[in-house]
């Protein structure tokens, strides 16, 4: 059965985050709050957002169902501008015989691209949401790329850099960088000789992202590219690549890594782990072109649950660059911390999800000025579902006074 949004009703959800809305007179669209159920016994986990030029939104996601031994699937769930349902791919066949789809979402002329893997030769493919049929296309197949696809990011020529833990790089997974041009065809792929600990969910085997990433920043004019490693003593190591994947210098660290964007040149900000403990850093320098093992001190947030998903973001709000953090707290809240990347003082928080058990995937800012988030939820305690939460701009603006 198509996915469908749940009845219930969030009356106390409603008064917490959003007993403002009457009296500022707000659209459907500036705030909603939208969980999407079905009767099905199938698990669902999201992993990106992205709003269309309607201002409808699509999500995309995985699906299990261990009764039909479907793992990993990709799903797609779609909605109008108020969160609404419209359409998923639950029925779509050619799904099934695709697994482990990765953020982030590539938009070209219009249209929107993701990657996943073939099911039966485990190639990578690159498919293509078609939102008028109602289904999904192989734009892609990239025989010759092999292993776990990590991440997706956009160039600013308007290309793709995929990290892989590559399977051809050496006998044992190591990191590359495949950079495609526009028209997604290969431009270059570097191995990196680095000793890596490739964490693995043992039922669906995908690997734990929160300590493999990647990135794109701007260092002088000059388009730069980085990656963290898990190491096998379970510290981190942050990579610094020219524009061509030729290795610049390495960041070692004695700590665990799980979140890193750029604030300005070789100044960074970044979440890590000590102790289980989740500590924020909103800006420190490294130096890209040495190798270096620098000390890292950071703001410990013992509310954050630091065993999930964190994400770090620079993104204008109200007017105002900021740089975010998005977290799940230990008593599951989703809470997200903006700061100043210049006097690095925190500028506000924002909590959502005192009633449910929300969990962080996602976070974008949306064409009218405010957050779109989607996270992770439980419906009775017991199935895993999707939910959209939509911030409006005042709120986004207040976040950031």
């Amino acid at each position: 059965m198509a996915m469908k949004m749940t009845n219930y009703c969030f009356f106390l959800l409603v008064l917490i985050l959003f007993s403002c809305q009457a009296s500022e007179n707000l659209s459907p669209e500036q705030n909603f709050n939208k969980i999407y159920n079905e009767s099905s016994f199938s698990d669902f986990e999201a992993l990106d957002v992205q709003q269309l030029d309607d201002g409808g939104y699509i999500i995309l996601a995985v699906t299990d169902n261990s009764f039909s031994g479907q793992v990993s699937a990709p799903y797609l769930l779609r909605t109008d501008k108020e969160g609404n349902f419209l359409w998923d791919t639950q029925k779509t066949a050619l799904f099934k015989s695709f697994l482990n789809p990765v953020p982030n979402f590539k938009k070209k002329n219009g249209e929107y691209y993701f990657f996943c893997k073939n099911n039966a030769d485990k190639n990578m493919v690159l498919v293509k949401v078609n939102d008028a049929s109602q289904n999904i296309e192989i734009v892609r197949t990239f025989d010759n790329l092999k292993g776990d696809l990590i991440y997706v990011s956009e160039t600013p020529d308007n290309g793709l850099l995929l990290m892989l833990l590559s399977e051809t790089c050496g006998t044992d997974p190591q990191p590359e960088l495949v950079k495609l041009d526009a028209n997604f065809a290969l431009q270059w792929r570097k191995c990196y000789a680095f000793p890596i600990n490739a964490l693995k969910d043992v039922i669906t085997q995908k690997v734990n992202v929160n300590y493999f990433f990647s990135g794109i920043f701007v260092l002088n004019g000059q388009v730069r590219y980085f990656l963290t490693l898990l190491n096998p003593n379970n510290t981190s190591s942050i990579l610094y690549t020219d524009a061509n994947g030729n290795l610049l210098g390495v960041t070692q660290t004695s700590l665990l890594v799980n979140s890193l964007t750029q604030v300005v040149n070789s100044q960074f900000a970044l979440t890590f782990v000590r102790q289980r403990d989740l500590n924020i850093v909103p800006k420190i320098t490294f130096n890209i072109t040495a190798n270096e093992s620098p000390a890292i001190f950071g703001n410990t947030f013992h509310e954050i649950n630091s065993e999930k998903r964190i994400l770090a973001k620079k993104m204008t709000l109200g007017g105002k660059e900021v740089v975010i953090f998005a977290s799940t707290l230990e008593n599951i809240p989703v809470r997200i911390y903006a700061f100043d990347p210049t006097t690095e003082i925190l500028l506000g928080t924002l909590t959502l999800g005192r009633v449910n058990p929300y969990e962080i995937a996602n976070i974008i800012p949306t064409a009218d000025g405010g957050l779109a988030i989607v996270v992770n939820t439980l419906v009775a305690d017991r199935f895993k579902r999707i939910g959209l939460l939509k911030v409006s701009p005042k709120e986004a603006a207040n976040l950031v006074k």
